[in-house]
């Protein structure tokens, strides 16, 4: 009887740090709209205050060509309505009824397991759950799988790093050559503009000069994934500083257990470099913490790893040498002889500190950035009795000795105000494994790590090896184009069109003046797609002919390309051809009439260049310079188009290519799209692109204001 009492007492006290967590989001206040009306005049104070800053820096500059673009707030837009930022209206992960369900059997079990727990260990659990209430914390307790083990047993950090080398560390990656970033590797599927030539079937093409009707959810609206056990967490689909959720559990492998050796480290770097496995290079590995126990260099006196070491030598050795697989060398939790014959081809390329000014303790902001841009990140922390039996909750006890453990953080919660945390106890502590760790509590992220592999084939990214072809029409008269495109078919690369006896025909193409048109298949009515074409045409009165393209191969595509969806390749009919071309002339010419504000004329030698001399080394800057003339007129989707034109083909060596995507997202913001604009600034501002400062500080404050806005700047966050 006194059992079952006691037990039915401590599942209250179980459940009760967790139902008041969650009470807290699963429900979204009401008076959002009256809050959204009551600051719309104060959001625009500050938006003009902003504005008068950066107008001000912009009068500084000195050269012209790194001006950053003005941006007019107080012109008129017309919306289909309005809606908050996702961070103002407090987008939070609910919690189903069958996620409360698998939460409670969850507990349950933790509750059976503590039944038949020793009298000691109960008496533990009565302290930290008086200390828990008398503090009011949000968590609970119970008798996990290292309840019953000491500390210093299933930690494994010791002592802290040097901090001038961990300094001197993230100079030497800062100024290195290779500059990956997963966020500059997934920016052209981040620009992708809302009118797109991969969604149209018949070449039309959507010449909207408005809004489209605001979106039902926000673009970082985050989605949701289930845990085999229960609970329900952010997935890694959009890898954002701004979304209000995010993590890469979703790409990790399930929690494992160091058992009683100080391999935390070696658990810890495994974990994330698997992840990192997995986006990079698309590979789906095991690797054998037990191989890292065994032959990374011992730090402390008695050459024991299981006595402790720090990620940043795993990290060194991983940099020479290569992983093992876990089927090759299983964990034994105990250091065993290095056998350097189980290495394989998988290293370290490149790992930094996360805190660029200070690694003991980085910014939650410089945190996230990491998580975006490389990945999971290492870090230590201090663990406690209360941690060593944390059941679930957000983990907020604040203690702030000396670190001892060594996690993997994988995402965060703002709702939650927590990092989401993968740990080396098993999948029997805590949440499956994990524990979400309040920002700031118990020296969270202190020496925070992150780490890429050598790069085999980048991952979540398609490669393709042809372009969808659109012609554009620059003249005031229409065009009758001819188009032989070389397209795969068979298995093979054929000419196309040809008649019934394989004779070479041509793909006869009106086009308007003015006017662009997707290249068709004539058969299949969806977009051509091709790797090369032969293109030439002339007026419909026979007045005027381009014929430049006609026996000289237009590449599209050429080599094989990674990106998140197919290209477009755009060809422009720019003035007609019976002069020869003299890319130098357009080139001088365009610049000295964008510099007297002949922004229509500047067009039309930038035009003439793209079109003419398509494999001239300045093409991709001139499709920047025709945006950026668009911008000067405030001709916003022309912007857009412009410069989508210029990042879906240039090489990422380009210098004009940041610029680029920050005057691509104001235009967005002009336009009201603040979901696009969002990404094309995220692009500038944590891209590794070796802007100026001045164009990065500028990204960050106008993502600040999206983040904060009620409405005043966004009609759609699609």
């Amino acid at each position: 009887m006194f059992m079952r009492v006691r037990s039915q007492v401590c599942l209250m006290l179980l459940l009760l740090p967790w139902a008041q967590a969650h009470a807290q989001t699963i429900s979204l206040p009401n008076n959002l709209g009256d809050k959204a009306r009551a600051t719309l005049s104060q959001a625009k104070k500050e938006a003009a205050k902003l504005e008068a800053s950066l107008r001000k820096l912009e009068k500084s500059l000195d050269s012209e060509n790194a001006r950053l673009p003005e941006i007019d707030l107080d012109r008129a837009r017309k919306t289909a309505g309005k809606l908050l930022s996702p961070k103002r209206l407090g987008v939070v992960i609910t919690a189903s009824a069958d996620d409360a369900a698998k939460t409670a059997e969850r507990m349950r079990r933790y509750l059976a397991k503590e039944a038949s727990a020793n009298p000691a260990l109960l008496a533990k659990l009565q302290r930290l759950r008086a200390q828990i209430v008398k503090k009011n914390l949000s968590f609970s307790v119970g008798v996990t799988s290292v309840s019953d083990k000491p500390i210093a047993n299933i930690t494994g950090i010791y002592g802290e790093p040097d901090l001038e080398a961990a300094r001197a560390q993230n100079r030497q990656v800062a100024e290195g050559t290779v500059q990956r970033n997963l966020v500059q590797a997934t920016m052209r599927a981040r620009a992708m503009p809302p009118r797109h030539a991969d969604s149209l079937a018949d070449g039309s093409d959507d010449e909207e000069d408005a809004p489209r009707a605001a979106a039902e959810n926000p673009i970082v609206q985050p989605d949701t994934v289930e845990g085999s056990k229960g609970g329900t967490y952010p997935s890694s689909r959009f890898p954002s500083v701004s979304s209000p959720a995010f993590s890469w559990r979703d790409r990790a492998s399930p929690a494992k257990s160091q058992e009683e050796c100080g391999a935390c480290w070696a658990f810890a770097n495994a974990a994330a470099y698997e992840v990192q496995q997995r986006l990079w290079n698309d590979a789906s590995l095991d690797i054998s913490e037990q191989q890292l126990v065994n032959c990374v260099p011992p730090s402390v006196a008695s050459g024991n790893n299981c006595e402790g070491q720090w990620p940043e030598v795993a990290w060194k050795y991983l940099q020479t040498h290569g992983a093992a697989q876990e089927s090759k060398v299983p964990y034994r939790a105990a250091m065993q002889s290095c056998d350097l014959s189980q290495e394989e081809s998988h290293r370290v390329e490149r790992w930094s500190f996360v805190g660029q000014a200070d690694p003991r303790m980085p910014t939650d902001e410089e945190i996230k950035l990491a998580l975006v841009s490389h990945g999971p990140v290492v870090a230590t922390v201090r663990v406690t009795e209360a941690m060593q039996n944390y059941i679930g909750g957000v983990f907020d006890e604040r203690d702030q000795g000396p670190i001892n453990h060594a996690i993997t953080i994988m995402g965060w919660d703002d709702a939650k105000g927590a990092w989401h945390v993968l740990n080396s106890w098993g999948g029997d502590w805590g949440e499956e494994g994990y524990v979400w760790v309040k920002y700031g509590s118990n020296r969270i992220g202190a020496y925070g790590t992150w780490a890429e592999p050598n790069l085999v084939k980048r991952a979540g990214s398609k490669s393709f090896a042809s372009r969808v072809l659109r012609l554009t029409n620059q003249n005031d008269v229409p065009v009758v184009a001819s188009v032989r495109a070389e397209v795969y078919m068979g298995k093979k690369w054929l000419w196309f069109p040809t008649d019934k006896a394989g004779k070479p025909t041509t793909l006869s193409i009106d086009i308007p003046a003015r006017g662009s048109v997707e290249v068709v298949h004539p058969v299949t009515k969806k977009a051509l797609l091709t790797r090369s074409a032969l293109i030439w045409g002339g007026s419909r009165d026979g007045k005027v002919q381009w014929t430049a393209n006609r026996d000289t191969t237009v590449t599209t595509v050429p080599q094989p390309y990674p990106a998140a969806s197919r290209e477009r390749y755009e060809y422009f009919f720019g003035k007609p051809d019976e002069l020869p071309v003299n890319p130098d002339a357009l080139w001088s010419g365009a610049h000295a009439l964008r510099k007297a504000k002949k922004y229509d004329l500047a067009r039309g030698k930038l035009d003439e260049l793209i079109a003419r001399a398509p494999h001239d080394p300045r093409v991709h800057a001139a499709r920047y310079w025709l945006g950026w003339t668009f911008y000067k007129e405030k001709a916003y989707w022309d912007v857009a188009d412009a410069m989508y034109a210029m990042v879906s083909a240039a090489p990422e060596s380009e210098k004009t290519l940041g610029q680029a995507f920050h005057y691509t997202g104001l235009s967005y913001l002009k336009l009201g799209y603040c979901g696009y604009a969002m990404r094309n600034l995220e692009v500038v501002a944590y891209g590794d692109l070796k802007l100026a400062n001045k164009w990065t500080d500028s990204a960050k404050s106008w993502i600040k204001k999206l983040n904060k806005d009620d409405g005043a700047l966004c009609a759609n966050w699609d």
